[in-house]
């Protein structure tokens, strides 16, 4: 079974650096500035969510590709390859149901650790105009990250096509857990990407846009996060380990500050500009917490 090529990163801190307050006097990490309340939770949910959707795009392809009796061209061709390879898979053609077990944990060759448990129910296996994919959660951890609930995504694509699609991906109060920590999420992300297919799937090119819009509740309070200006990841840097979007802003609003994340202009990395309350912004290596 072929494994994921691309290293995936871990949430491991959650303070960032600016360097030194003055030549004499550097920065300690106790003095370091620390990422605000309200933030670190939606950039690590739609991070997960990222996941998920990857995992299940997947499998719902290599089946699809298998059932074509093509199976061969999985790896050449479908950008969310080897996803949630490690996965013990039970699928049940006649009520269209995959359950993906991770168990106590699996690792993949870039020892990134999933485990829980994934399943899928889906109305069309060739996933077309209006296909509905329900994924049930349970405890479904990826390294110190974990979601519970459920995730609905419908294939909103106006025109059939296997290069086109558009999709909407709908939750109500499902949990996000950082370690120990507990957030509950609602709302929606909205998903449009176009590929083309290249001689293999890293010489594949794809627009992939997102638009997010999240309420949640964290123990500081309610938050919402909208984006404000839509998402573009370039395909190149996921093939390379960013995930994160190279293009987009978004807004986060709650009764006590405004922040607006800008994601940059293009690059492949996981630096980002946080702008509070209209001030000055402040660079942010989301490395950092990843």
């Amino acid at each position: 079974m072929h494994k994921s090529r691309f290293p995936l990163p871990l949430i491991i801190s959650l303070f960032l650096f600016f360097g030194c307050e003055s030549e004499d006097h550097p920065t300690t990490i106790e003095e370091a500035f620390q990422i605000p309340e309200g933030v670190k939770e939606p950039l690590a949910f739609a991070y997960m969510i990222h996941d998920v959707e990857g995992i299940v795009f997947n499998n719902l392809f290599e089946l699809y590709e298998h059932d074509r009796g093509t199976a061969a061209t999985h790896e050449e061709y479908n950008i969310f390859n080897g996803r949630g390879a490690c996965a013990i898979q039970t699928f049940n053609p006649v009520s269209n149901e995959l359950i993906l077990s991770f168990g106590a944990g699996c690792t993949d060759d870039n020892q990134n650790l999933r485990k829980g448990l994934m399943t899928v129910h889906y109305t069309d296996p060739e996933d077309g105009i209006g296909n509905e994919i329900t994924i049930d959660l349970e405890q479904f951890f990826f390294n110190s990250l974990g979601l519970n609930g459920q995730i609905k995504i419908i294939n909103t694509s106006q025109v059939q096509s296997s290069r086109d699609k558009s999709y909407e991906i709908v939750f109500t109060n499902l949990e996000l857990f950082i370690d120990s920590e507990k957030s509950e999420f609602s709302g929606k992300r909205m998903i449009d990407y176009s590929k083309e297919d290249g001689r293999d799937f890293e010489t594949t090119t794809m627009d992939y846009h997102t638009q997010n819009d999240f309420d949640y509740i964290t123990e500081g309070g309610y938050f919402n996060l909208e984006t404000s200006s839509t998402n573009y990841t370039r395909l190149g840097c996921w093939f390379n380990g960013f995930f994160q979007p190279s293009i987009g802003k978004e807004l986060i609003t709650s009764s006590k500050r405004n922040i607006e994340i800008d994601y940059g202009t293009g690059g492949c990395n996981y630096i980002l500009n946080l702008t509070f309350d209209n001030k000055e912004p402040r660079t942010f290596d989301l490395s950092a917490i990843l």
